[in-house]
């Protein structure tokens, strides 16, 4: 379960997706521990050079200036997704966040306290899958 009470230190780690490298900050150790098995599963290395995404997961709210998306660029069971310019803005059925600017390769996820924290898991991973909608 995320912490209550977080650390102010990071972990930082990287996984290569198929063509893309994700390059994941997060703020919570638990948040890293439960995803790491399941973003390990597609850590293969890619023949061609792959794009960098960087992403910072962070516990709390989304901003309180997002208009939360509709679902008009893409929807599915789990994420209302929006393109607005140049980024892609997501939000999932338990509140998982996402801004990812397309232009700098940048993702921002925030992560609320919520209690299902198989639930969490699960829609933070498909936040990263989605960035490959942009």
């Amino acid at each position: 379960m995320i912490s209550t009470h977080i650390a102010h230190t990071t972990i930082d780690a990287a996984y290569c997706c198929g063509p893309v490298k994700l390059n994941l900050t997060f703020e919570d150790s638990c948040l890293h521990d439960a995803l790491h098995g399941l973003l390990s599963q597609y850590d293969a290395p890619w023949l061609s050079p792959e794009p960098v995404i960087h992403v910072t997961i962070e516990c709390g709210d989304a901003l309180a200036t997002a208009n939360e998306p509709t679902g008009a660029f893409f929807h599915s069971w789990h994420l209302r997704a929006d393109r607005r310019g140049a980024s892609l803005i997501s939000v999932s059925n338990v509140g998982v966040w996402m801004e990812f600017d397309l232009a700098k390769g940048r993702a921002q996820i925030v992560v609320p306290f919520h209690s299902d924290w198989p639930v969490i898991v699960e829609e933070v991973e498909q936040q990263l899958a989605s960035l490959g909608m942009g």
